[in-house]
């Protein structure tokens, strides 16, 4: 096999033509253009390394100018968030810091201080008045009767059987709110929980209705000559009204004033009926009378105001903790009060909450102090100290403070008008006071006192000070005129002389001029019976239900 291989004749080697030695022609520019071969150094490394395949486009070269704007907005955006919460921090650390200082002072802030004090059902007076508003029944299924206290003595005249029926069927009401009156324990088992903004205390509505069928029950003892009875009502009504303005909030509060509000024109009616016992009258004589006792204890009532300005002072507490609690939670991202958590909005607002967080603790603390304000304002005597230290409303003064207390700006409530109204609640029930001490002394003297300085002080210990005055002036006097009465100088602060204002409907404006408090029974009906002598018009009733002809007013 060996020998046969090497028997195959060899084909010696072709030598090299000329061609081969020939250098090849350039490239035209044309092939050049079509040529799928790299055109630089750097695609050629590219295409190798990343395989790239005919027909695919290289990645285009990377901006340095977008390089150079990272380079910049990175610093940008770190400063931003040293900035956010550096300020988030001191804004923490402020508001913090204004909260000890309410610790500190022994002031409830959060909701849990605010729980009422546990008292026993058995002991206590708010479940009775509950409990009564809930037995409170209209056989006749018309309750309109009880928007309608300030009509004229013939309307309850005109309704006297349907009041009678009315009062009958609610014996257990009467009941149950005298008993109320025997006991000292209030609990209306309020809780208070976050969010403290969410919802009205449910018993207002009740009791509103408990305090007007009370009235109610009064102008008909009142019609039948029963000033006994009258005045048995208008104790009920005061205590239920005490009750109610037992730790409340500001709702609260505006409600009670509704209460004495109307126990008030209740006194003020039954003023001139009102005549001391002898202690040998029969028991059916002395049901238009009283022993001078009550007559005192009703004014001694009446003219203690000092646990109203107690209870006001504890509302403006409560409406502080409300908005730290509210203005806080939207602070923190809890928007579950405005309806945004399960909402695209939430998580928008959540995002922005974050961003803006600092803006919005400063903010709460903004509102906390202003709210503060208001109720270190309550601690004075009189409206005029008063309005001084109240903050003013809030009005941006320009675009920047708009944006800074947008938050501040939407919740914060008004409490200009509420705390003109406990003044002025405080100025009828120390009128009404001390006119039940002018009757006192107009019973034992056969008139009345020429001026207030002759009731101290035999009937008075001293002259009472008017809460819309200066802090030293007293009521005015005017025993003489058509309509005798005492006054305030109201909310304007200004001695009017006794002139009363009159709205276009024809009912007197208390909170315009000098409000009275009339010493001949209720107030007049409009400016021109006002200009009148009491009982002078024809077909007037006077208020003790007899028309000026001397018949029964029914």
């Amino acid at each position: 096999m060996a020998e046969a291989e090497n028997d195959r004749p060899v084909t010696p080697a072709s030598p090299p033509t000329t061609s081969t030695l020939t250098p090849t022609a350039s490239p035209t520019p044309s092939e050049t253009s079509t040529s799928i071969a790299p055109s630089s150094l750097t695609e050629a490394i590219e295409s190798a390394e990343f395989g790239l395949d005919e027909g695919v486009a290289p990645i285009p070269v990377r901006y340095w100018w977008a390089k150079r704007l990272a380079v910049a907005v990175v610093p940008i955006v770190f400063a931003l968030l040293c900035a956010r919460f550096g300020w988030g921090w001191i804004a923490q650390r402020n508001l913090d810091a204004e909260i000890a200082k309410y610790v500190a002072a022994g002031e409830p802030i959060y909701p849990k201080d605010f729980d009422s004090v546990f008292v026993e059902d058995k002991d206590n007076a708010a479940k009775l008045y509950l409990d009564a508003a809930t037995a409170l029944t209209f056989p006749s299924g018309d309750q309109s009767i009880l928007s309608n206290l300030d009509k004229p003595w013939e309307y309850f005249a005109e309704r006297g059987e349907e009041i009678d029926a009315l009062l009958e069927a609610n014996a257990v009401v009467f009941e149950k709110v005298r008993e109320a009156r025997s006991l000292s324990g209030v609990d209306w088992k309020k809780r208070y929980r976050t969010p403290m903004i969410s919802g009205l205390p449910p018993h207002l509505s009740a009791m509103r209705a408990l305090s007007k069928f009370l009235a109610l029950a009064t102008i008909r003892a009142e019609m039948k000559g029963d000033t006994d009875e009258a005045v048995e009502y208008v104790l009920d009504a005061i205590a239920h009204a005490t009750a109610s303005d037992m730790r409340p909030s500001v709702l609260d509060h505006l409600v009670a004033i509704a209460h004495y509000a109307m126990v008030a024109r209740r006194i003020e009616a039954l003023l001139p009926s009102i005549r001391i016992c002898d202690n040998g009258l029969d028991p059916e004589q002395s049901r238009s009378c009283l022993s001078r006792e009550t007559v005192e204890k009703l004014g001694d009532l009446m003219k203690d105001t000092d646990a109203m300005y107690r209870s006001h002072h504890y509302a403006a507490l409560v409406e502080r903790a409300t908005g730290l609690d509210t203005l806080g939670s939207v602070t923190n991202g809890n928007t579950a009060a405005f309806g945004l958590v399960a909402s695209p909005a939430g998580v928008i607002s959540g995002q922005l909450i974050f961003a803006i967080k600092p803006v919005l603790l400063a903010d709460t603390l903004f509102g906390v102090q202003h709210l503060d304000k208001n109720a270190t304002a309550l601690k004075e005597a009189t409206w005029p100290a008063a309005r001084k230290l109240m903050p003013p409303w809030l009005r941006p003064a320009n675009i920047v403070d708009k944006w800074c207390h947008f938050l501040s700006n939407a919740y914060l409530p008004s409490l200009d008008r509420a705390i003109q109204l406990h003044y002025r609640c405080a100025a009828t029930r120390e009128m009404a006071g001390l006119a039940l001490s002018i009757r006192l002394y107009e019973l034992d003297h056969g008139g009345r006192p020429s001026s207030l300085e002759e009731l101290v002080p035999e009937y008075i210990e001293s002259l009472p000070i008017d809460p819309f005055g200066d802090g030293v002036a007293t009521f005015g006097y005017l025993p003489d005129a058509l309509w005798p009465r005492i006054y305030t100088v109201g909310p304007n602060g200004t001695d009017d002389l006794g002139e009363i204002g009159f709205r276009p409907k024809g009912s007197i404006n208390w909170d315009h001029l000098d409000p009275p408090f009339f010493l001949e029974g209720a107030a007049p009906r409009d400016e021109d019976e006002f200009s009148r002598p009491r009982g002078s018009g024809e077909g007037t009733t006077d208020d003790d239900g007899r028309d000026d002809q001397g018949g029964d007013g029914e």
